[in-house]
Parts: C-alpha cells; structure tokens; sequence
C-alpha cells in the first residue's frame, strides 16, 4: 500500500512539474512572439501564475485526488496567485489586478497573440525611419506608394470633380505624409462629399423660400405695379455686360443669402431704372419717345377730366396716375434741358 501511495504522489509531483514546465513553455512562447507593454507583462503574469497553479495542484503532500476533493473556494491557485506570479515586481503586480482569475491572464495572452499576428499591434515607424523602412510600412499595411493613390478606386462610385482636383490632391500629399490607410481616406472623402451635397441641397432649399418670400413683399409694397418692375428690373440687368451678370447671379452675402434675390436690390435696381427713364413703367414705352408716351396719357386723363369730372373725381387712382405723369414729365424736361 505504502509503495502504491508513493506512486501516485510521485505521479502527481511529476504531473505537477510537467504542467509548470508545460505552462512556462507556452508563455515562453508568447513572449517571443513580440508582444510589448501590457500584453508582455501578460505573458509574464501567465506564465508564473500557470506555474504557480501547476505546484499547487501536484505539491503539497497528498494525491491529486485528495487535493481536488479539497473544494477550496478560491480556486486551485489560492487567493494570493497574483502576488505569486508578480514575485517582486510591482508593475506586473499592478497588471495582474486587472484579471480575476489566471484563465484571464491565459485569455489576453492568446488574445494579445492574435492582434499581432494580424498586424494591429504592428510596431509604428520610427521617427528617423529609412526611405526602404518607409516603403516596407506602406506595402505592409496597403497605404499607396504615392499620394494621388488614395484617390483611385473610390468607395460608392464616387468621382472628384475637376475643379475639387486641386483641394484633394493637396489633402491626398497631407495623408500620405502621416501614412494614412486608404480606408481612413475614403471614408474622410466620402464624409466630404455628403456635406458638401447636403449644402448643394440646403442652400437651394433656402433660396426657393427667399424667392417667395421676397416676391410676397414685393407684391404688398408695388401692388399693381409689381409685374411691371419685374421685368423693369430684369430689363435693366439684361443690359450690363455678361461678365457683370454672371457675378451679380453668383454673389452672396456673407450668410449665404444670394444679392441678386434679396427685395433691397430689386427695389435699388428698380429705382435707378426709373431715374434713368421715368415713363418705363408707363404701356408702350419701349416702343417709342417717353415724352409722347407720357403726354399722350396726360391728354387722356384730362380729356376724362373736361368731358366727364365727376368720374375722374371719384377714380382716385387715375387722379394718382395723373400726379405721378406731370412728375415723370418735368423730370424728363429737366433733363432735356
């Protein structure tokens, strides 16, 4: 019986010693698989707290069976793994806290592992990095040799315009500089390019509702007149120089508000246009001399006058008429001069 508990002891320290090497073996692995920082400290933490746990599942005087049917409550390894792992070093003392339990420590360290095999714990490029390092990073981790590569095969169909040229070949050198990935760069166009659609669509909302704004007051202030400076209006601005036109239709203030649309300037335009020719409101007009225009109208309210004054008494609006045309007359005889 004795020589039988003795091989089962045996068994179990060798057991034991087997699963510590074993455990210190794989986190030797680990080790030199590259990991740096915490994921380092990990592998050093695993690696104790697996040999810690080995030696007190196989050690301590009974058999394996006796121990397991121990049930301790905290565990194969004791309450005091971490410190027994860290040994005298705090700083993996103070990593190992994060965990609850050894199996934790083992789980990062395999996860550490994996992020960098995959590449996303890749060591960055180093400040004073050679022209070849510099080549090797990009083809590593796909960023184009040069920077206009960043705008070839762009996500969603998406197309730079040839006058955006200039502005993204710029931005392409800046993230080509800090060796952007192409994923980052497209998605940062693409944010771009729905802004930039998003004020197309927001500016030409807000200038349809100044247009029907401005034509509502416009309406109220000329009343019926309103058609006729319209197109005194535009009549007058057909007659500047394409160059003037194609400004005055791009011009903006400085909240986006297009010149050209705002009340202010039509009644401006409508203004000068009505000093340069006081009788342009008047029907027929442009067809000939304003003078004869304006005094064939006077001839025919005061025709109205002498034959029949009671209706011209009670037409308050032909009596304004008339006031409006003697002016228009003698501002036009002013000038003739």
């Amino acid at each position: 019986m004795n020589n039988q508990t003795d091989d089962k002891t045996g068994a179990a320290g060798a057991a034991g010693a087997a699963g510590a090497d074993g455990a210190a073996g794989a986190a030797g692995a680990g080790g030199s698989g590259g990991a740096t920082g915490s994921e380092g400290d990990a592998a050093a933490a695993a690696a104790a707290a697996a040999a810690a746990a080995a030696a007190g599942a196989g050690g301590s005087g009974g058999s394996g069976a006796a121990g397991a049917a121990g049930a301790d409550p905290k565990g194969p390894w004791g309450d005091n793994w971490r410190e027994a792992a860290a040994g005298e070093d705090q700083s993996i003392l103070k990593e190992m806290a994060r965990y609850a339990s050894p199996k934790d420590v083992a789980k990062a360290l395999v996860e550490a592992k994996a992020r960098i095999r995959s590449g996303e714990l890749a060591a960055p490029l180093p400040k004073d990095a050679t022209e070849e390092q510099v080549k090797e990073y990009r083809a590593a981790h796909g960023i184009p040799e040069k920077p206009d590569g960043y705008l070839e095969k762009l996500p969603d169909g998406l197309v730079i315009g040839e006058e955006d040229k200039p502005l993204f070949s710029a931005f392409s050198e800046r993230l080509h500089k800090h060796n952007i990935k192409p994923e980052i760069a497209h998605d940062i166009l693409a944010w771009y390019n729905e802004t930039a659609l998003q004020a197309d669509k927001d500016r030409i909302d807000a200038d349809a509702a100044l247009k029907a704004q401005v034509e509502d007051q416009l309406r109220q202030e000329w009343g019926s007149e309103f058609r006729t400076n319209v197109n005194v209006v535009n009549s007058l601005l057909a007659q500047a120089p394409q160059e003037v036109q194609d400004m005055l239709a791009e011009a903006r203030t400085v909240d986006g508000t297009p010149v050209k649309g705002t009340a202010e300037f039509a009644k401006w335009i409508a203004g000068i246009a009505l000093q340069l020719n006081p009788a342009i409101t008047i029907p027929g007009v442009g067809a000939g001399d304003p003078m004869k225009t304006i005094d064939g109208r006077i001839a025919e309210i005061e025709a109205v006058m002498r034959k029949d004054r009671a209706t011209y008494n009670r037409d308050e609006k032909m009596q304004a008429e008339y006031r409006d045309l003697l002016g228009k007359r003698e501002t036009l005889r002013q000038r003739a001069g």
